[in-house]
């Protein structure tokens, strides 16, 4: 099996963002753009 780290997130406000940044230019539900502000806190980056 490969191996895979996991970077616990906190989830804090990220529909909200996620709904303002993301839904009209991407065109999905404000779940998935949840997780398009999930990723980048991840990798260590601010909102």
């Amino acid at each position: 099996m490969n191996e895979v780290d996991v970077i616990k997130v906190d989830p804090k406000n990220t529909s909200k963002i996620g709904k303002e940044k993301y839904t009209k230019i991407k065109g999905l539900s404000v779940h998935y753009c949840a997780a398009y502000v999930i990723n980048p806190r991840g990798m260590g980056f601010v909102d």
